[in-house]
Formats: structure tokens, sequence, C-alpha cells
């Protein structure tokens, strides 16, 4: 699951950085693909991990269980990159306006590939952890977390079409989003009504 998660974002950062199409369509189309080569290319469930594949879960790093490491981690390298960096700079102003960024010199296309394909790399991590956590791999586990991501996103700060926010704001919005689904939990409401 996690290598066509990579293999999705190239795809993407090719139809949206140089084919043109709008970036939800591609993302969200290439998500229904991804999901259905999976389910056809697979035998569906697969378990038996070596052990050391379940540190990802039960590992720990000075005391701290290896998923807030590599949360903690990425939150300060992307808000370093995002804030700190020329190609963080360009990334936000891509976001902010296409059309000015490429009249002051941006490759606009080169960057939104780039972007696409860290998102893959990020998502196949994701897996690998949720694989991890739950002892075994199956297709398209992942996709009810997607409306998750995205409200987690843009609860706290991103907007969805400008170039503003920040990684650590993003951040912020998971413990929002966690506290009401297990509101949800705790109020016994129905799971297709949460």
């Amino acid at each position: 699951d996690w290598s066509s998660d990579v293999c999705s974002s190239d795809l993407n950062g090719f139809l949206i950085g140089y084919a043109g199409l709008p970036p939800f369509i591609a993302t969200f189309g290439m998500m229904g693909i991804g999901a259905g080569l999976a389910f056809a290319l697979t035998p569906g469930s697969i378990g038996g991990f070596f052990p050391p594949f379940e540190f990802f879960v039960i590992g720990r790093i000075a005391g701290i269980p290896v998923p807030v490491v590599i949360i903690i981690v990425f939150t300060f390298i992307f808000h370093y990159i995002l804030k700190k960096t020329v190609y963080g700079v360009r990334v936000l102003a891509i976001g902010g306006s296409e059309l000015s960024s490429k009249l002051a010199g941006i490759e606009v296309r080169k960057y939104k590939f780039s972007v696409y394909l860290l998102n893959g790399c990020l998502a196949a991590l994701a897996a690998i952890i949720l694989s991890a956590r739950i002892t075994s791999s199956y297709p398209g586990i992942g996709m009810v977390f997607v409306l998750h991501a995205i409200a987690s996103s843009v609860i706290v700060c991103a907007r969805l079409f400008s170039g503003f926010g920040s990684f650590v704001g993003a951040f912020g919005g998971v413990p929002v989003i966690s506290m009401i689904h297990n509101l949800f939990i705790i109020l016994s409401v129905y799971p297709f009504l949460q």
C-alpha cells in the first residue's frame, strides 16, 4: 500500500504540475484508482510482519513512543522548511497565486511536482506506521483518514485555496478532530452517523 502512495503521488505531481489538472480532481481520482488497483493486485489482508517492523508502534526513543517522535521531528523540519528556506517560501507563494509565482520566475510545475512527491513519501510513512499499529495491511485501510487529515489541516490554519498556513498549525488541528471523534465514541453515536 505504501508503494502505491508514492507512485500515485508521482503521477499526481505530473498530472497537476505538467498536465494542468485541478488538484482536487487528480488526487481524489488517483485515490480511487490506487485503491482499486491495490484491491485487484493483492490477496487482501497481509499480516505476519517481522518484529522489528513493530518498532514503529511499540518502540520508544528516550521513553517517547516512536510515532510521537516522528511527528515532532517532521513538524520541526517542515516548519523550518516552510518558514526559513527559499523552497518553502516559493511553495507558499505558488499556493497563494500561481500566476504571480510564474511572473516572479518560479518554476511552478517543478515545485508542484516536488510537493506531491514529498506528500507521497509522507503518506507511505503513515501507511507503514498504520500497518505496524494494526499488525496487518489491507488495501484501502487508510481511506477513512482522508477526511480527518483534510479537516485537521483546515480547522486550525490552512486555507484550501491560498498559500497561507503552517505545518505547526495543521498539526494543532489533529487533537481537535481526535477529541470530536472520541466524544462521538463516548456518547455511543452510531459509527455511520459520526
